[in-house]
């Protein structure tokens, strides 16, 4: 067997210093983005979307926002939970009911609604805590927000004409 060196060490140790420090970039990086990435997909005009936008600034406005609204909209997500079962339990019989599915889809459809008009008064509350420069930022962000989605639609759009015009073909 061979005999482990102080030079041996070393190397082992700086390899996996590198290692190390490569992963611990990769793993910061991939946060990083990550977060950033979130508020883009996240819903806008909702409280945790502002604070993500606007900033650490802003977090004891949006806790004092979160705790007055926060029991309502507990009761709201139980309430879609129950729907989004009950629309599954329709779509996944053996025997589909299309007039059952349809109420099961408008009972959810008014459940959002109502759900929605909670997160967006929380938002109007919350807003109205903020100065002038944060309300710009806000919006700022949704007309970026919007463009890269309504690019994103164009370009899903052009992806399927383009399968469309390829299928066409055979």
């Amino acid at each position: 067997m061979a005999r482990m060196t102080p030079r041996w060490w070393a190397a082992v140790f700086f390899a996996s210093l590198a290692l190390n420090v490569l992963l611990a970039g990769i793993i910061a990086t991939a946060y990083y983005n990550r977060d950033r990435d979130l508020v883009h997909r996240m819903t806008v005009y909702t409280v945790p979307w502002a604070l993500r936008v606007v900033g650490d600034e802003v977090t004891t406005l949006a806790r004092r926002t979160y705790v007055k609204y926060q029991a309502t909209m507990t009761q709201n997500r139980q309430v879609l939970a129950r729907d989004y079962a009950a629309v599954n339990v329709i779509l996944d019989a053996p025997q589909f009911n299309r007039a059952a599915f349809s109420e099961a889809l408008a009972k959810l459809r008014a459940d959002i609604a109502i759900a929605q008009t909670t997160m967006h008064e929380g938002m109007a509350e919350f807003v109205s805590g903020l100065t002038p420069d944060q309300r710009g930022r806000l919006s700022d962000f949704v007309d970026e927000w919007w463009l890269k989605r309504e690019q994103r639609a164009i370009r899903r759009d052009e992806l399927i004409e383009q399968k469309e015009r390829g299928s066409g073909a055979n």
